[in-house]
């Protein structure tokens, strides 16, 4: 493939995968697989970033329930609330910077007093609310349900005032809140809102969200911002921007949600992660009312250990039911709010590339694997080097994001690349499929079906010196056909000559001959290479008989044409040949040589000194294992050889008989008596053995018989000397 058709071709086979990518890409269908690949990255690729130290998790987990099960307080979820004022009147000892929820306080009970007084007196606890129905029209239409307490102003909440509705982030219309004595004694609320992906998948968190004209940080925002007091908050579907002092941060959003950078597994679940059990807190808060402790070292907690730490308390048992779906399977909810935290403390932000950019990779490397695909010479190289481009960025992509958190969004690429590199490859599997057939049609008009099959299986044909083996080779020749052409047009010659050549060509490659080549208007074909054929002189003969019957036939045909009737002479024999490509760098010939080969067009050559269509050789005889009848016409040294050969006239199988009451046998045993006869000097049997078989039935005389006959009669005139051994030495080819 060149130049305009190879630019057609990548454009169209990069064009449909691509413009099915961006179909698929604004239609959002591509999102699920980005998500997807973005755990793998969590999961194989992991930064492996550090989790804040400055991040206490205060669970109550499986451990909790196990030792405190005996006190009625703690043995049903939920707890009762008043068993949480203790708890952080002890934390409240150690001056954390603030106390969060993610446990939420919803309606009233008659236990509500004791949290809602340390609440207020502390300062330190910010409560759960949970936004939920997200406004559908420009307004959200207040609280619902009614609240019996008055929420805080949002300057208490950390955010600056002029943080409105018009801040960009999501509103609700609906919140639910703690009520009564607990929502009195507010001052610090969030949101512990969650966003699920379609594949249910926590993946990301809200980090602001409005109702009723007021706006409120999520768990996770609301602690940082306890580090971080803001001076200016803006907010941007992919940008949340926190001014505090000196410090400008600059949070990324995908959508306006905080996407999660999740740290190994290991360290949220080993030591990294300030995980504290409720039951610890609860059996040295104990310790110190009763005084069983010498110092605060000895407590299984020491409130010391929570100055100027986020505390986040969340229940983690299985019990609680308070488990979501990650990438590295089912862990509790408040592991989220803490990671969020660590991610906003540490700057340890997921970085997506803008879908602009994802859709030009695909761009820019889809065509490049088409146009490797289609430049490439060999099969491998057409798989392997785009497979390798495709590896390479996959895998590049992996490490960026594991070095830089950046996620280089790979979808559009892996639809579309995946699509495009394999349909170049079909499409010029088919293009050389077809040129190859066009070449196999072509070239078997000049190859036989063998040798074509030989030839196109190589990759490198060059001269070579060839293999000995065993094998027949046939000549054929027109008799007299330069005299007959200089006497017709030269059309019709060429018209004649193709007729005859077609049908001789047809017969050869019937019986899977190799045509070794046209020599004017001779035929020279073998048996045995390149395939292997151990019946490779029955072959032969068999072809050269249906040839020989073939052109007879044809005589009807060209009698009503008024055209001459042609006739052939043919020669097989049978030995050990070289064949091979021979020739030269800008030319090579799949034949034979060999003296055996010479030998065969010699038998061609003698056929008309015999009267006879055909002459197989002595070792093209043996082979036939008697299955084809055939007659010794005589011991003869061909020209340029001085050993004899016996030479014969094989019989097709299917013909009819030749003279009258003698079967094919009986006629060859007839002949070959009266050879036998001749070949001892026997004149008188051998002329009247040849005499038996002189006339055949269609009334036409055999004449090799007639010149056996003739020989015979000038012997016994003129007897051959003593050491004659029957040979007829030629003197011409």
């Amino acid at each position: 493939m060149q130049g305009k058709q190879k630019l057609l071709a990548i454009g169209a086979l990069s064009a449909i995968p691509l413009a099915w990518t961006l179909v698929l890409m604004l239609g959002g269908t591509l999102q699920g697989l980005e998500e997807r690949l973005l755990d793998f990255r969590f999961n194989r690729f992991n930064p492996g970033h550090q989790i804040s130290q400055d991040v206490y998790m205060l669970e109550i987990d499986d451990q909790t329930f196990q030792v405190l099960e005996p006190d009625d307080r703690f043995g049903a979820w939920p707890w009762s609330r008043d068993v949480y004022a203790p708890i952080i009147e002890f934390i409240s000892q150690g001056a954390p910077r603030r106390i969060l929820f993610d446990i939420m306080f919803l309606g009233r009970t008659e236990a509500d007093a004791g949290l809602a007084d340390v609440t207020r007196a502390t300062g330190l606890v910010s409560h759960a609310v949970n936004l939920r129905d997200p406004c559908s029209t420009l307004e959200c239409r207040g609280f619902h349900p009614r609240l019996d307490g008055t929420l805080p102003p949002v300057a208490d909440l950390g955010l600056p005032a002029s943080l409105t509705r018009d801040s960009g982030a999501p509103r609700f219309n609906v919140m639910d809140a703690p009520t009564g004595k607990i929502g009195d004694a507010l001052n610090l609320i969030h949101t512990v809102n969650f966003q699920s992906d379609a594949d249910s998948i926590a993946r990301r968190i809200p980090p602001l969200a409005t109702f009723g004209g007021r706006t409120y940080p999520s768990l996770g925002l609301a602690a940082y911002l306890a580090f971080h007091p803001p001076d200016a908050i803006e907010v941007r579907q992919d940008l949340l921007r926190i001014q505090s002092g000196q410090e400008d941060l600059r949070i990324p959003l995908v959508d306006g949600q905080f996407l999660l950078n999740y740290y190994p597994k290991e360290q949220m679940t080993g030591g990294r992660f300030q995980r504290i059990s409720m039951a610890a807190v609860l059996e040295s808060k104990r310790r110190v009312e009763t005084g069983d402790f010498t110092d605060l070292s000895d407590l299984p907690v020491s409130p010391l250990e929570f100055q100027d730490k986020i505390i986040i308390i969340g229940a983690t048992a299985a019990a609680t039911l308070d488990l979501k779906n990650t990438p590295y399977g089912r862990i509790p909810g408040p592991w989220l709010h803490a990671i969020m935290l660590s991610n906003l403390l540490q700057k340890d932000f997921v970085r997506l590339t803008p879908a602009w950019f994802n859709f030009l990779l695909a761009l820019l490397l889809a065509p490049t694997g088409v146009y490797i695909t289609l430049s490439a010479q060999k099969l491998w190289a057409r798989i392997l080097f785009p497979t390798l481009i495709l590896a390479a960025v996959v895998l590049g992509a992996m490490l960026i994001f594991k070095f830089t958190d950046l996620s280089i969004g790979l979808a559009p690429f892996l639809v579309s690349y995946p699509f495009a590199f394999p349909a170049a490859l079909a499409l010029l599997t088919f293009i050389e499929g077809r040129d190859k057939f066009k070449f196999k049609v072509a070239m078997s008009k000049y190859l036989s079906p063998g040798v074509l099959t030989d030839v196109m299986s190589r990759t490198n044909l060059q001269a070579e010196v060839g293999r000995r083996r065993v094998m027949s080779v046939m000549f054929t020749d027109i008799r007299s056909f330069t005299t007959m052409s200089e006497q017709m047009d030269a059309a019709e010659v060429v018209k004649l000559l193709n007729e005859y050549l077609n049908t001789m060509v047809d017969i050869i490659f019937q019986h899977e001959g190799t045509l070794d080549k046209f020599i004017g208007d001779a035929i020279m074909a073998f048996w045995n290479a390149p395939n292997d054929q151990p019946d490779h002189a029955r072959r032969a003969v068999l072809t050269g008989m249906e040839m020989v019957q073939a052109l007879y036939q044809m005589h009807a045909s060209w009698k009503a044409r008024n055209l001459p009737l042609l006739h052939m002479g043919v020669g097989i024999n049978s030995g050990e040949m070289i064949v091979g490509n021979i020739g030269g760098e800008k030319r090579l010939d799949y034949t034979v040589i060999g003296d055996n080969v010479n030998l065969g067009s010699r038998l061609e050559g003698i056929t008309k000194n015999y009267g006879v269509d055909m002459i197989i050789s002595q070792s093209c005889f043996e082979q036939l294992n008697d299955e084809i009848p055939a007659r010794r016409l005589d011991l003869v040294a061909v020209k340029g050889k001085t050993k004899p050969i016996m030479i014969f006239e094989p019989l097709h199988p299917q013909s009819p008989p030749r003279v009258s009451g003698m079967n094919h046998n009986d006629y060859v045993a007839a002949n070959n008596a009266a050879f036998e006869a001749y070949l001892q000097r026997d004149w008188k049997r051998a002329i009247d053995g040849y005499r038996s078989i002189l006339l055949y039935v269609d009334g036409r005389q055999d004449s090799a018989a007639a010149g056996m006959i003739t020989r015979c009669e000038d012997y016994q005139r003129n007897p051959p000397p003593e050491a004659w051994d029957g040979t007829l030495v030629m003197k011409t080819k």
